[in-house]
């Protein structure tokens, strides 16, 4: 006898029907074109970056800065769709604080905050809506305790111990509030983790520069990669089926550990660099090395290597006269929210949020299954509605779609509206 269903996919079965027979197809809308948002910055601060998003695109984190002493001079702050600043930096006192890591579900925040006793000295700290700011300390003698990501409980942290600007000669490390730090290996960097926690890449040093993956255990295994020259994975998508980095300059994307180059269809005298990666690989966020500077810059297969301020004005997205975006930290799980600094006229610094248009709401995933995360597959099939209705169960901000309008409007709840929007789209086909 099968199992009995669960209460809540009972009431799922019965809305389903009451639904489809209450709302018309032709009262949904499409969803919202491209955005770009420039983040304001406070009174007398003349610097900001946004440095990481969460994964369906709401919540993001980042720092303002300015010149002078302090106190906080430079502090982190966690951001809320429509983007109104959580300013927690400030609560550290005589501190600097800088936000460099987001979880995927953005509850929680990692970055740097400098030792007040030692102005050389920076430690690490993990921030959580729930219990707040905590100080993690500083992995052994080390000057520096840079964390670079975070899983997407927030749980896990990863990132480099160094001294100076000798990055390349510190150590890898993963951080849990449970084991505090541990490292990775000596001579070795961590860029990034799997959102489920379970896949740290980087790279390691020995004769060349090696990419490489470690467990949270810290067992390393090398990337394969043809012999000779220096190679680094720089970022992973949510499970660690798809990572991107670096051979010798040249784009490198491995799938299930199978490695292939990619055509950035830049000239030699021009590179790119992956900073953050989709769930699927299709988006690959970064920079291009001009020769001289580095520009913001996405790669996708039906585009290559192009600036994002180019592939943002395609998407119809208007970026402001005289501003210039130089670096994308991040991008969401489904590719369509990307976030960075961007420099203006008169040396000013912003962070910026911009948005493309998506090509079907109801295309989530591609086996139904919640636990390996969403995967778009182009179709609009059962398998999609498995996996929102495991995502509604679980309270995923992932399927935060809409306010109750039928507008594709975000709240910040998930609730029977998110519900209804899905299944209109779902009926659609899109």
């Amino acid at each position: 006898m099968p199992a009995p269903l669960k209460p809540s996919l009972v009431v799922y079965a019965h809305l389903t029907t009451a639904i489809f027979a209450c709302v018309s197809v032709s009262e949904t809308v499409r969803g919202q074109g491209a955005t770009f948002n420039l983040i304001p910055r406070p009174d007398g601060y003349t610097s900001g970056a946004v440095r990481g998003v969460s994964l369906d695109g709401r919540i993001t984190c980042g720092t303002h800065s300015r010149a002078g002493a302090l106190p906080h001079s430079t502090y982190a702050y966690r951001s809320v769709f429509p983007y109104s600043a959580n300013d927690f930096g400030l609560q550290v006192p005589n501190s600097l604080t800088e936000a460099l890591a987001i979880s995927g579900d953005g509850q929680a925040i990692a970055g740097s905050v400098r030792d007040p006793g030692v102005v050389t000295r920076f430690g690490a700290f993990h921030w959580n809506v729930g219990s707040g700011y905590t100080n993690m300390g500083m992995l052994g003698n080390y000057e520096s305790t840079r964390p670079r990501q975070m899983s997407e409980n927030g749980q896990v942290v990863v990132g480099v111990a160094f001294n100076g600007s000798g990055v390349s000669s510190g150590s890898a490390f993963v951080w849990t509030a449970e084991t505090g730090f541990r490292v990775l290996s000596t001579f070795a960097q961590a860029w990034d983790i799997s959102d489920n926690g379970r896949v740290i890449v980087g790279s390691y040093v020995s004769t060349y520069e090696f990419a490489c993956t470690w467990t949270v255990e810290g067992n390393r295994a090398p990337l394969q990669m043809p012999p000779g020259g220096n190679s680094a994975a720089r970022a992973v998508n949510y499970d660690g089926s798809v990572i991107v980095g670096l051979h010798d300059y040249r784009l490198v994307q491995w799938t299930n550990g199978s490695p292939s180059y990619l055509n950035t269809g830049l000239p030699s005298s021009r590179y790119f660099t992956p900073t953050a990666v989709s769930h699927d690989g299709s988006v690959i966020a970064g920079k291009i090395f001009t020769g001289s500077a580095w520009i913001a810059a996405v790669w996708t297969p039906e585009t290559l290597a192009v600036t994002l301020q180019d592939y943002l004005a395609n998407q119809g997205a208007v970026v402001p006269a005289q501003t210039q975006l130089d670096e994308c930290y991040s991008v969401s799980e489904d590719g369509l929210v990307f976030v960075g600094s961007a420099a203006s006229l008169g040396g000013l610094r912003y962070g910026y949020i911009a948005t493309v248009p998506g090509a079907c709401t109801s295309d989530m995933d591609n086996d139904g299954s919640f636990a390996n995360g969403a995967v778009l597959d182009g179709a609009v099939t059962v398998d999609d509605l498995l996996y929102f209705l495991a995502a509604y169960e679980g309270g995923s901000a992932f399927i935060d779609l809409d306010n109750g309008t039928l507008t594709g409007t975000q709240d910040g709840t998930i609730d029977v509206s998110d519900l209804i929007f899905f299944l209109v789209r779902f009926e659609e086909g899109c």
